[in-house]
């Protein structure tokens, strides 16, 4: 009953109606803020999150975003929105907590024992840097490994390992001629064809074309 109140007091009332109309404004204005950036991630979340998830370099600030998220929402809602389950979210955690500069897959040996030795992950990286070997196959350097170094680990280890130290093969580019043979006179380059015909066994004509 506003009847009863007093001037200065129907003003203050006046006062704190308006500072909850101003407050209610900007909330509405922030509502449509979260409304529109939320419609534009799921507009470009397809072509974002792959990318997020196989790139290792930002494994880290996806974690981070992830556990920022938990402090406006439910963690489950938080994790469907990166498309994260619960123990796969954990598992990234628990590789950053445990990250190993000494480790190529950057996991702590303690945790990781069946990781390969600095001594197997050297030796790798000796045969990619000879010089020697510089026009061999990946496979043939793993044979050659496993046959004369005492390299005792799968191909398909080897392979894992070669993607994660980033070794890569050089092969020398073909040598491609775009203007053939050509003759200053008569007679100067012969070209013989020829083709053998099996009439009968034992029995073959070759005729040949000059």
């Amino acid at each position: 009953d506003v009847t009863s109140l007093l001037g200065h007091e129907l003003r203050a009332l006046h006062a704190e109606a308006l500072d909850f109309h101003a407050l209610l404004a900007r909330y509405q204005r922030l509502r449509s803020t979260v409304i529109v950036l939320a419609k534009v991630w799921m507009h470009v979340s397809d072509i974002v999150l792959p990318v997020l998830l196989r790139n290792k370099a930002h494994g880290e600030r996806l974690v981070n975003a992830v556990q920022l998220l938990f402090t406006v929402m439910p963690r489950r809602k938080a994790l469907r929105i990166v498309d994260l389950s619960s123990s796969a979210f954990h598992d990234r955690i628990t590789r950053i907590k445990l990250r190993c500069g000494l480790s190529p897959l950057d996991r702590c040996f303690a945790r990781h024992p069946l990781q390969l030795a600095l001594r197997e992950v050297g030796l790798i990286k000796d045969l990619f840097a000879d010089p020697a070997f510089h026009c061999w196959p990946a496979c043939s350097i793993y044979y050659h490994a496993a046959r004369n170094l005492g390299l005792g680990i799968a191909l398909s280890t080897f392979y894992k390992y070669v993607a994660a130290l980033g070794l890569k093969r050089s092969w020398p580019k073909a040598t491609r001629k775009s203007i053939g043979i050509r003759a200053s006179k008569p007679n100067e380059f012969l070209h013989i064809d020829t083709t053998f015909y099996e009439f009968q066994p034992q029995v073959k004509a070759a005729p040949s074309c000059w």
